[in-house]
Formats: structure tokens, sequence, C-alpha cells
């Protein structure tokens, strides 16, 4: 939202205390700007209900004033067996081959001792008005040559075609599993 402060400058605030925003996704689609942001639920304050976020969109054509969605795009799962029953994390959009969105996100869920996994959610359109989740994630217990690593830290992938390549990369946060502080 923006608000004049007075010296013509202008500030964006977030019009609402009480509900958390933040890890925002930028994209350009067909020159509309598309804003991808994780919303807590509201009036949440502390740990777990505060990371139970849900990805937002917003859309602009002047990057000033914005119209967001009125669903979520992206949601926690609803059962405890869900990777991401307990917060759909911040991660990355790409368009796919496909021509329609992709986005690769942090599932977290506090039944599986709080471990992290990357999940890829597709999109039926190229703006991502809704992702169909997948049916397994990204983790490290695919990934034997990663023993090495913590489990419940593997986050905020990061996807990007390499042109030099002619295929797409994937950076994670993570860390290893033993070592110092």
């Amino acid at each position: 939202m923006y608000v004049n402060n007075g010296t013509n400058t202008g500030d964006y605030a977030h019009p609402n205390c009480r509900a958390a925003a933040g890890d925002t996704i930028p994209f350009m689609i067909d020159n509309t700007y598309h804003l991808f942001q994780l919303g807590s639920p509201p009036n949440t304050v502390h740990h777990p209900a505060r990371v139970r976020c849900s990805w937002v969109r917003q859309k602009s054509q002047d990057l000033i004033n914005w119209t967001r969605d009125s669903d979520y795009v992206l949601s926690p799962g609803s059962v405890t067996t869900d990777f991401d029953r307990d917060g759909c994390w911040t991660g990355s959009a790409v368009n796919g081959p496909n021509g329609n969105m992709h986005t690769f996100y942090t599932g977290y869920n506090l039944a599986e001792n709080g471990k992290q996994v990357s999940l890829h959610a597709r999109s039926s359109d190229l703006e991502g008005s809704k992702f169909i989740k997948p049916d397994a994630p990204i983790s490290l217990d695919a990934l034997s040559s990663l023993q090495r690593y913590e489990a419940t830290d593997f986050r905020d992938p990061y996807v990007f075609y390499n042109d030099n390549e002619n295929v797409y990369w994937m950076l994670v946060a993570i860390r290893f599993s033993k070592g110092p502080y």
C-alpha cells in the first residue's frame, strides 16, 4: 500500500499490524508485476502458529497500486503426514518448459521433528493463480551423498535456468549436521 508521508517520496506500509507478511518473491509476466509473499495467520505472534504461513499473490501494473488475490495460492496441508502441514515457507518461482509457473518452496512439519523439505508445486497457468502440490519432497533422504547435512535446516530453494548448461539449477540453504555451532 502506498502512503504519502508529506515529503512526496512516499512510503510503503503493511496496512494490518496484526498480520505478518514477508519473504517476497517478485515475478514479471506480460508487463504485470506479481509479488508472492508469505502470510502468517492473522493475530499470531508465537511459534508454532506464527510460522504456519501460506503464499499470497498480489499484482500491479505500476508498482504503486496492488490487487491482492482473495485466496491463497499455496497453503499448508491439512493432515499430519503432509510435508508442509505446519508451513509453506519461502522459495522461488519460475516459468517451466511447459509455459506454466512452478514454485519450489520449503515445507515444514512439526510431527517430523521439525524436518524441512523442498517441495515442487506446479500451476496450471502462466500466472500461478493456484498450485498443485507434489506427492513427494526433494529431501536429504533422497540425496544419499548429502547425509552429512542437517535435515531440520534444508530450506529456501532458489531455482533458475542455466543457459550455458541448458538445465535448471537449484540452490538450497543447508548446514552441516556436525561441526561448530
